[in-house]
């Protein structure tokens, strides 16, 4: 078996971050661009799988025989990440079995669990270089993220639009960004500002709060609805508790307090200019015209009353 904490080979840390940085950054809409029909309803089922899966399954299959016992390799990892590795197992039992049935959704099983599990298996190694290089290349591209969906924002120009089966959706003016859609970018973006505040302590202070305040200002382009009320409700109870926690202990950084009091006095004035460019605007029109989505959700619960108990 391998030597526990034996770090990563260059090409596989180089892999890692590749796939990161694709998985993150491509989206379905820049795909139709060169012509992978990803998000498409038809097509051809290899180009449903994102280029990152693919990636992260070679780098697998590499890992494994560059080891020199694939069967060892695979047997260490399972043991350090037994969650990983039986959701592993499960995920291509079933894809056999979607297969073997000609049922629809074989892309969909490697795409959203089978990648999944490999990649926190590989990364179960513990290697320092690599994680490095996967929170700067997540940093960076949120940060170019977060720009991106601002300045469709503020231009009503979607660089990368959402399409469907490659057809442009020009309606839905919310930033797409490089996620490809409004609320996965919410989603991904309210898991991004939640890390922010709990971890990252490898940035500074002031590095740390100016992209909270980039990727809030980005939330409201969003326009995920759902995604602001968790990040307002989970972000404020944790500031909350680690505030109570620090006047406890009777220790308060006098510069800091002196910055939160001079930050505590321009904010009337950003929220001020921030109002007269329309900036919350949009976020109240989503919470006030969803353009039907809120009532789709109450219909689809009319469904249950059409499906028996078992």
């Amino acid at each position: 078996a391998p030597r526990a904490g034996t770090s990563l080979d260059a090409l596989t840390r180089f892999g890692l971050i590749a796939a990161v940085a694709v998985l993150f950054g491509i989206s379905g809409g820049m795909l139709w661009l060169v012509g992978y029909n990803y998000d498409g309803l038809f097509g051809n089922p290899a180009t449903k799988i994102h280029p990152s899966t693919y990636l992260i399954v070679l780098l697998f299959a590499w890992r494994s025989c560059a080891s020199g016992n694939p069967v060892g390799y695979i047997v260490h990892l399972a043991d350090r990440r037994p969650a990983s590795a039986l959701m592993a197992a499960i995920s291509i039992v079933l894809l056999f079995v979607v297969i073997a049935r000609q049922r629809p959704g074989m892309a969909g099983m490697i795409d959203t669990f089978v990648a999944a599990a490999l990649l926190v298996l590989m990364l179960s190694e513990d290697d320092e270089r690599t994680f490095a290089g996967l929170q700067t290349v997540v940093h960076v591209v949120m940060t170019a993220n977060a720009l991106l969906a601002l300045f469709e924002f503020a231009t009503k120009t979607l660089i990368f639009p959402y399409r469907l089966d490659g057809v442009a959706f020009t309606t839905d003016l919310r930033s797409s960004a490089l996620q490809g859609h409004p609320l996965a970018n919410a989603m991904v973006t309210s898991i991004y500002v939640l890390a922010l505040l709990s971890g990252a302590r490898s940035l500074s202070t002031p590095v740390r709060i100016g992209l909270i305040g980039l990727q809030c200002a980005a939330l409201v382009a969003f326009g995920g609805r759902s995604a602001m009320v968790m990040t307002i409700v989970l972000g404020g109870c944790y500031l909350l508790s680690k505030g109570i926690s620090k006047l406890r202990r009777g220790r308060v950084n006098l510069l800091g307090a002196a910055l939160g009091f001079m930050l505590a006095a321009l904010l009337p004035v950003v929220i001020i200019v921030a109002a007269y460019y329309g900036f919350f605007d949009a976020l109240l029109e989503r919470f006030v015209s969803d353009s039907g989505s809120a009532n789709a959700r109450v219909e689809m619960f009319e469904l249950f009353k059409h499906l028996e108990l078992r």
